[in-house]
């Protein structure tokens, strides 16, 4: 079973001011460098009407995804992006 993973806004905009025993999540800077990828997880989908399509995705820690809708590389009359388009490695070209 997936867990939600939900956080207050509260916890997550009060700065942690002591590592050793935090008062939330907000830091200005990184402590350490992840070179892990997170896992995504699907957590449910659902067509809303026959335009709109509802995803709700979850990460196994902080971060942001984007998503956008995308063509097959081989459709004509594109009203998307092309697949291919969509960068699937970071600026360091690790996947």
């Amino acid at each position: 079973w997936d867990r939600y993973n939900y956080m207050l806004h509260d916890y997550v905009a009060t700065d942690i001011a002591d590592v050793a025993a935090p008062l939330g999540g907000m830091t200005l800077g990184v402590w350490v460098v992840d070179h892990t990828p997170p896992i995504v997880t699907v957590v449910g989908s659902a067509a809303l009407d026959h335009e709109t399509l509802q995803v709700t995705l979850q990460l196994n820690e902080p971060g942001t995804l984007w998503c956008a809708a995308a063509d097959l590389d081989t459709a004509t009359g594109l009203a998307n992006c092309r697949g291919s388009d969509f960068q699937d490695v970071d600026a360091t070209g690790a996947p």
